[in-house]
């Protein structure tokens, strides 16, 4: 049997005009949706949606969800 964890609407840099810490804010959701997939033994995770909430991307923004992807399996 194939599980499959699904998610959408990261909008990982949406605090970022509120909040210093976005990106460590966002990297801990990742890193939780890393758990969840890990501790469920998950096959495919899907993201359907937006992985960011601003189209004004940061070298940090793009960075992060690089550092997600080329860890996730």
């Amino acid at each position: 049997m194939l599980r499959f964890l699904q998610t959408s609407d990261l909008h990982l840099n949406a605090l970022r005009s509120r909040f210093d810490g976005y990106l460590e804010r966002a990297d801990q959701m990742l890193r939780a949706l890393d758990y969840l997939a890990v501790l469920h033994r998950v096959d495919f995770m899907i993201v359907a949606g937006d992985f960011f909430d601003q189209p004004n991307l940061t070298n940090a923004d793009r960075q992060l969800l690089s550092d997600w992807l080329a860890r996730t399996p």
